[in-house]
């Protein structure tokens, strides 16, 4: 189980660095929120929420496949159907 639990928080590490490299191309301030209108920011900025994205889904999985095999899956919702 140990490993498994390892491979969840290496990609949720993953996740959270992909997250934090938006913010090397816009800032909150003036000329970081101008850089935002330039369509090859934005694509930067896509690709790297939806790297991020996938990095959460593959831990999900992940984590859901290893609580069936513990036998919780009833508790945390796993294999019920989300509305």
């Amino acid at each position: 189980m140990a490993p498994e639990l390892l491979a969840v928080a290496e990609l949720h590490e993953q996740e959270a660095a992909l997250g934090g490299k938006v913010w090397d191309q816009v800032s909150m301030k003036e000329d970081g929120l101008r850089r935002f209108t330039r369509p090859e920011v934005r694509a930067i900025l896509s690709a790297r929420v939806r790297a991020a994205r996938e990095k959460d889904a593959q831990a999900v999985q992940m984590l859901e496949k290893l609580l069936v095999r513990l036998g919780s899956a009833y508790t945390f919702g796993v294999g019920r159907q989300r509305s």
